[in-house]
């Protein structure tokens, strides 16, 4: 990865912080999915506060 071009994005609705530590989860030619290394994979709605 290091040198080269390549395009990510995130494997579901997974938040991504700037500067946060990455896990590549797959490869699609120059394209990688990431998700973040602590709490992977973990989907945007269960991250959501609950209306009260």
């Amino acid at each position: 990865v290091r040198d080269a071009k390549w395009r990510a994005r995130t494997n579901r609705a997974t938040p991504i912080k700037a500067g946060e530590t990455l896990r590549v989860a797959a490869i699609d030619g120059v394209t990688l999915e990431v998700e973040p290394l602590e709490g992977a994979a973990r989907d945007y709605r269960e991250m959501r506060k609950p209306r009260q």
